[in-house]
């Protein structure tokens, strides 16, 4: 718990990204579109190697309410989560800056797997 809380903190004292403008929806079907081929194999070991188990759990299952669970989420909505908080549309509070930085490490085809 006491390196969850120093992770936590050095996250938080990032700087804020500027925001990027919000997609309209035919710029959010295009860059859904444009993503890679999802590879499900691909997309646990981005979930393991990236740390994303940290705080959504090792299976996508968060182990405190602190953190949403991610498990059985529909492909668009974490596509387009991971894609507002890699270019800076989803932005303040301490859990979007760990989002932030987690993201910005991210290529397509992690996104896509993911």
């Amino acid at each position: 718990m006491k390196a969850r809380l120093m992770i936590l903190s050095a996250f938080a004292a990032l700087p804020m990204l500027a925001s990027a403008a919000a997609f309209t929806p035919a710029e959010l079907d295009k860059a859904v579109a444009s993503l890679p081929k999802a590879n499900v194999m691909g997309g646990f070991a981005v979930h393991s190697k990236q740390f994303c188990g940290s705080c959504h759990g090792p299976n996508g299952i968060a182990p405190t309410a602190n953190w949403p669970h991610v498990a059985g989420q529909p492909f668009e909505v974490t596509a387009k989560a991971l894609l507002d908080y890699r270019d800076g549309r989803c932005t303040g509070g301490a859990q979007a800056a760990i989002m932030t930085a987690a993201a910005k490490r991210l290529t397509d085809q992690q996104i896509a797997a993911v």
